[in-house]
């Protein structure tokens, strides 16, 4: 019998270990490597040729989404499952146009979990019930022609200053994770001000909320 194998990412280790325990020889199924930050994963992988990689969206450096779409260049056969305790529609898309092959909350039993494996398993999707929910409240954006023209007008380095403001990084921190400085920020995010017409970073956020940026 071929056990699924599975490598699990998150930054609280002591969680991922109850996981571990949580899961037998008699369940099919085998957490077979345990990292707690998102660059060690690469070499899990290569160490124990998972069927799965579980992870975490928020984690240092590097979050579920970017994580996801590194791995898709590097092992495109390894189905990827988010387990989080994000249940925001944004999260979610974001793991999927990353590559994720399905997203459960951190509240979801072990039967549910064994549900995803098996369900990744036979190449399909799965999506904890709430997440399908929260899916279904709340489409992809229908953009008027005036909200397009607007994003039109903003650059490719525009739109990830606005992703990065979202997300609610410092000017200081925008600068060092793009390697522009401070003063540029600045001047960007003026210019994301005037174009899209709000007056403040909370602007800034709730247009990339509503457009799907984030």
């Amino acid at each position: 019998m071929h056990h699924i194998r599975v490598v699990m990412v998150d930054d609280h280790r002591l969680f991922s270990l109850a996981i571990q325990s949580l899961f037998s020889e008699s369940d099919g199924v085998r957490v077979v490597g345990i990292a707690s930050h998102p660059n060690d994963v690469e070499a899990l992988i290569a160490l124990h040729s998972p069927d799965i990689l579980m992870t975490d969206f928020s984690m240092p450096d590097l979050n579920g989404a970017e994580l996801c779409a590194r791995l898709k260049k590097s092992f495109p056969n390894v189905k990827i499952l988010c387990l989080t305790m994000h249940r925001e529609a944004h999260f979610i898309r974001k793991m999927l146009d990353a590559g994720a092959s399905g997203y459960i909350l951190k509240t979801a039993s072990k039967e549910e979990m064994l549900l995803a494996f098996t369900t990744l398993m036979q190449g399909a999707q799965y999506f904890s019930p709430e997440v399908t929910t929260a899916l279904a409240a709340k489409p992809f954006p229908t953009r008027s022609p005036e909200q397009a023209t607007i994003l039109d007008s903003l650059s490719k380095r525009e739109i990830e200053v606005i992703r990065l403001i979202a997300q609610e990084m410092t000017t200081q921190e925008i600068a060092d994770k793009l390697f522009i400085s401070v003063r540029t920020v600045d001047s960007h995010r003026q210019h994301i001000l005037e174009k899209i017409g709000v007056r403040n970073v909370a602007g800034i956020t709730r247009f990339a909320l509503e457009q799907g940026i984030v």
